[in-house]
């Protein structure tokens, strides 16, 4: 379930906000199926078999970094629809 467009606005320009505050680039959130809200929080949506990361940079678009059986899913059920694969969450085994 995807969150809706504001409520996903509000909480990426709090995450700004503290970035600038600290003089950071960038936040990298990491989830896991033991820790789904981590990005869930970010992106109303969380991968129940892949790990993954919900990267927010201070002036660009956020986008979900996780293995390639995620980016589907990802695409259609988050609220971030930009993503990535990364090698490092692949399922061993799996790919």
């Amino acid at each position: 379930m995807s969150l809706p467009e504001k409520e996903l606005e509000m909480r990426l320009e709090k995450v700004r906000e503290l970035l600038e505050k600290r003089d950071l680039a960038a936040l990298l959130v990491y989830y896991d199926e033991l820790n789904i809200a981590n990005g869930w929080y970010l992106s109303g949506w969380c991968a129940p078999f892949e790990s993954g990361c919900v990267f927010v940079p201070q002036e660009a678009e956020p986008m979900i970094l996780g293995g390639p059986e995620s980016e589907p899913f990802a695409q259609t059920d988050s609220s971030i629809k930009k993503t990535r694969n990364i090698p490092v969450f692949m399922v061993p085994g799996e790919e």
